[in-house]
């Protein structure tokens, strides 16, 4: 199951992982305007939403509660200051959660997918069940995310990929 957005997913961890090559962890706070997340925050939360489909799968996240509260949906950049995890804590949550993502989706139970999903956000949306949302997490989701922390990039001087 999920084998489409498997794919999509993979894909979408190596362009992150060349997006994050060759950034200054000393930067990963700076935020290009106010209202404009920082790629501490972007991460933090891609590390999260492996978390997520986890969970809704009937499986136990991995990342810190804190960290949910950090980069939960709706957070706020942490404060000056405020101690937050490095750049190689934060892909190395992103890629071990996407093996266990990636493990999860292959056989999951199809009542629980079948369910409706609990993320009150997306009520009113064509997202329904907890199989639209995992497919949302595993491709949408990310890449919209992916794509916020390549606007960073490009905002901080650093060249395009593409």
């Amino acid at each position: 199951m999920f084998e489409r957005e498997t794919v999509l997913y993979s894909f979408l961890l190596g362009y992150l992982k060349r997006l994050t090559a060759d950034i200054d962890d000393a930067k990963l706070d700076w935020q290009p305007q106010p209202g404009v997340h920082s790629a501490a925050w972007i991460l933090g939360h891609l590390a999260i939403s492996t978390d997520y489909v986890l969970m809704n799968l009937g499986q136990k996240g991995a990342c810190p509660k804190e960290w949910h509260k950090r980069y939960g949906p709706g957070s706020a950049e942490l404060a000056a200051g405020e101690s937050r995890p490095s750049l190689r804590e934060l892909m190395t949550a992103i890629e071990q959660g996407h093996a266990r993502v990636t493990e999860a989706v292959r056989n999951p139970d199809p009542a629980t997918l079948a369910k409706p999903h609990p993320v009150r956000v997306l009520d009113g949306t064509p997202i329904q069940t907890v199989d639209h949302l995992i497919g949302h997490l595993l491709t949408t989701h990310a890449a919209a995310h992916i794509g916020q922390l390549s606007f960073w990039r490009r905002c901080a001087g650093l060249p395009a990929l593409f």
